[in-house]
């Protein structure tokens, strides 16, 4: 989830309480896909995408964690009539994917020196139904359905709602201080 209350995007992975910095280009990130596609390899395989020093520990879920950036949306309960096939390949889906971006953001991907992954995540989750990637996205991934509007749309709410507030982690105090000392 990407925090519009902080100016940065996250450029660490944190370790059994160490912090490494990390690579957050997303081209760096395409080739990890990549990599874990594989159903083996090694943490050696990964050593790229840090900055400096490597842990000396098991880092592969932190890693994956900063893939992912998962958001609280959408919610996936007892979600039916979902596609379980691959809807996207980074690297198959190249020239639908730089097209899409053309055409929504008029973005070049192949000439922009820097993007951070959760920008390009965003970017590429938020593309409109009308590029060729997310109509093919939308081919590869239909699951027929006997729902009725209404059920699809009840269905979407609460996909879509939102946490109650409760739900949220805790702000520190610390973080409530450097936002209006350092704005």
């Amino acid at each position: 989830m990407i925090d519009l209350s902080r100016k940065e995007l996250p450029n660490t992975i944190t370790v059994n309480g160490d912090s490494f910095f990390i690579k957050t280009n997303f081209r760096e990130w395409i080739a990890y896909s990549k990599i874990i596609q594989k159903k083996q390899y090694t943490l050696g395989e990964l050593y790229f995408l840090f900055e400096d020093k490597i842990p000396q520990v098991d880092f592969s879920f932190e890693l994956l964690d900063f893939f992912t950036n998962p958001n609280v949306t959408p919610r996936n309960i007892g979600l039916q009539n979902v596609s379980k096939e691959r809807t996207f390949d980074y690297i198959e889906d190249g020239e639908y994917i730089l097209s899409a971006f053309m055409q929504a953001y008029h973005i070049d991907l192949t000439s922009i020196e820097y993007m951070h992954w959760h920008v390009f995540k965003a970017l590429f989750e938020g593309l409109p139904e009308n590029t060729k990637m997310a109509q093919i996205m939308s081919y590869r991934g239909y699951v027929k359905s006997n729902k009725t509007q209404d059920d699809f749309y009840k269905n979407q709410q609460k996909i879509w709602k939102l946490p109650n507030i409760e739900e949220h982690e805790e702000v520190d105090i610390d973080d409530i201080n450097d936002l209006f000392y350092n704005s």
